[in-house]
């Protein structure tokens, strides 16, 4: 199960960039996710809002999910229909973020593919 929480983005002083959607340094997107959070054997958790919250304009369809080798992919679409499209695959492995690629949709080009300190959900 999952369940994605998208509003438009608050004004809060020192909001985190969103470098994925738009395409100038001027960017705000109409939408961002609040809230993400998934059904792992029967438990809910939450996504570490470090993994999202730089995802602007994400689709407003539900992400899907895939499974590559011990991995449970979580793919979001995003950004605009040409250069600002983009989609992130999230890899998840028991209840481990182990990495997280931003792609351009038009270029299929990496933008950022980091593997984080294990980000462990409850």
């Amino acid at each position: 199960m999952l369940s994605v929480e998208i509003a438009p983005p608050s004004k809060v002083s020192g909001q985190t960039p969103f470098p994925y959607g738009g395409d100038s340094s001027t960017y705000h997107p109409r939408r961002v996710i609040q809230l993400l959070t998934i059904s792992i054997a029967g438990h809910s958790v939450a996504i570490p809002a470090a993994v999202y919250t730089d995802l602007g304009d994400p689709s407003l369809s539900l992400p899907s999910f895939t499974r590559d080798g011990k991995n449970l992919v979580l793919t979001i679409y995003g950004g605009g229909n040409g250069w600002s499209s983009y989609h992130a695959d999230i890899l998840i492995r028991g209840t481990a973020i182990i990495e997280r690629r931003v792609t351009n949709n038009q270029k299929a080009t990496v933008f950022k593919n980091y593997k984080p300190d294990v980000k462990t959900f409850k």
